[in-house]
């Protein structure tokens, strides 16, 4: 009787770690609503390397029959990867590689997570699909021009987000600042483009939302990199197309390159490569928007703590290490480069709340995000003198907005390359409920 009932726990611990080491999955009885909850799940999970995929340079795809199945729940494999879920036939079809079983119960034979990868000259209609250089894993290291589509079919698809999982160019110009050796270029059908006109350097971890109109007919986002050879060059970039009638928490607002849905989360410039002098690209002006959670009334943002903060002023290089600017003068003068941030307050104290009547500003720049900077601008400008030399004491330390509406930050770089004082910034940000209640004095 001890001996059986030890058997038996034996059989229940080793079900137990056999399902804990399968993939998340949804059965095909799942309606629509789980699969969008699933979707969001697997889309904002953090990026992980996965193993080699020996087949990612095929031709142009066939999907046929495959594609009809565009609403095929998502899947995440334990590497963080997204797939769909597909029969072994369907995604043999596909050209993509198993990462696992979508469903325990039915074993071997089930459903599995496919993972459709493609390099250059290929199309897609997948809903969420990969888009990798020809040697991925690997790093390629001839000149190349590479190009991949991804054509909508679903109506109601108005965004497709792109995760840059792994992104690694020649970086920009050192005196033009644009990206004239290596490039990453993203079209769409739409006139007004997606904000940002180009990409190079280093880029992981970065997210871009690109908008589609099908409504109208045909639409299609187009992927194009341009690679000179001058550098060893990666990249592996997930694509998934937004339904923004059954999934408009996924949706970013209109205008918004980039879309944070956390409560806190972690900004960067694109390009954020101090320890390799990697510099922001000239001529940018685009907007990273944050979700606002219920229940909040501030934003609280800061430095990364040790990182490297760097947007070029009007004191250029006379700037002391570690000093913030704020305001027009410092930020907006001679010098056009800066990190917009609506009604930023100094919130160094540490205190929530405080009065309608302290002095805010929009613009940050230096050597740090600063705001201390915000109270000496404003003394400054009481005093009439505010061109004349501050007194280099604006260190890093909290800025807090407490501007109502959407939350929308701008970077914003000019014409003017200066690449050892523009590495660009590194920031957290965190929504809070507390403070609320403001005086009136």
């Amino acid at each position: 009787m001890i001996m059986a009932y030890g058997l038996l726990l034996i059989c229940i611990t080793l079900q137990l770690v056999t399902s804990q080491a399968r993939l998340e999955f949804a059965d095909n009885s799942t309606n629509r609503d789980q699969r969008n909850i699933l979707l969001y799940q697997s889309l904002f999970m953090p990026p992980r390397r996965h193993q080699p995929n020996s087949n990612t340079n095929s031709n142009m795809e066939e999907e046929g029959a495959a594609t009809s199945r565009i609403e095929n729940m998502a899947c995440r494999a334990l590497d963080g990867t997204t797939g769909l879920c597909y029969s072994k036939s369907e995604c043999t079809e596909l050209d993509g590689r198993s990462v696992g079983l979508c469903d325990d119960d039915t074993g071997e034979d089930g459903p599995i997570c496919c993972i459709v990868e493609k390099s250059c000259r290929n199309i897609t209609k997948q809903a969420i699909s990969y888009f990798v250089n020809p040697s991925y894993p690997d790093r390629d290291r001839l000149g190349s021009f590479c190009d991949f589509r991804i054509d909508i079919t679903n109506k109601n698809v108005c965004q497709v987000r792109l995760d840059l999982e792994e992104f690694s160019l020649l970086g920009p110009h050192t005196t033009m600042g644009i990206c004239r050796s290596d490039r990453f270029v993203a079209m769409t059908s739409l006139p007004n483009g997606i904000g940002i006109s180009e990409l190079c350097g280093e880029n992981a971890g970065q997210h871009l939302y690109v908008p589609v109109d099908a409504t109208v007919g045909s639409a299609s986002v187009s992927l194009m990199v341009m690679t000179s050879g001058a550098k060893a060059y990666q990249w592996h970039i997930r694509a998934t197309q937004i339904d923004c009638r059954t999934t408009p928490e996924l949706v970013a607002p209109n205008g918004c390159l980039q879309y944070h849905t956390d409560l806190s989360g972690n900004i960067r410039s694109f390009n954020y490569d101090p320890a390799d002098s990697g510099h922001y690209q000239s001529n940018l002006d685009y907007a990273i928007c944050i979700q606002r959670s219920p229940n909040t009334c501030r934003v609280e943002f800061n430095q990364v703590e040790n990182s490297v903060f760097w947007i070029n002023t009007a004191d250029g290089m006379y700037l002391e290490e570690g000093v913030g600017r704020a305001g027009a003068a410092a930020c907006d003068l001679s010098s056009h480069d800066y990190l917009y941030i609506p009604g930023g307050r100094d919130g160094s104290d540490g205190q929530p709340g405080g009065a309608f009547s302290e002095p805010t500003a929009d613009k940050f720049c230096g050597r740090s995000l600063s705001g201390l900077a915000v109270t000496e601008t404003a003394d400054r400008m009481r005093s009439g003198y505010v061109l004349d030399p501050p007194d280099n004491n604006t260190l890093a330390s909290t800025v807090t907005s407490y501007a109502a509406g959407p939350i929308v930050l701008r970077f914003h770089s000019d014409d003017i390359i200066e690449p050892d004082q523009e590495l660009g910034f590194d920031i957290m940000y965190r929504q809070l409920g507390t403070g609320c209640i403001r005086s009136l004095k």
